[in-house]
């Protein structure tokens, strides 16, 4: 993500999922209209998950949206994001 963005990833709006440099990758909107947009991490999952639970997820394209949830499944299979099976737990924040 971009270093230089003056919001706090917490206060998006809104997040479209995209392709970004043959991986997944983010855009996040925020209630000005701000955007920030970069390669999913591990940082991210916790807030897409949340804003995927609130309706607030979008996708460029049907293929983005099945390797999304290929790669969301994985994930939650794994348990490296336990975030984005149900309620917010205790762990990182986000910056």
């Amino acid at each position: 993500m971009m270093p230089s963005c003056p919001h706090a990833r917490r206060e998006a709006v809104m997040a479209t999922i995209i392709p970004c440099n043959g991986r997944l990758g983010v855009s996040y909107t925020y209630g000005n209209g701000d955007a920030e947009t970069g390669p999913i991490g591990p940082d991210d999952w916790p807030l897409i998950g949340l804003l995927k639970r609130q309706g607030k997820i979008s996708f460029t394209s049907q293929l983005v949206r099945e390797r999304f949830e290929a790669a969301s499944q994985s994930a939650m299979m794994k348990g490296c994001y336990p975030m984005l099976q149900g309620a917010l737990r205790g762990g990182p924040r986000f910056h």
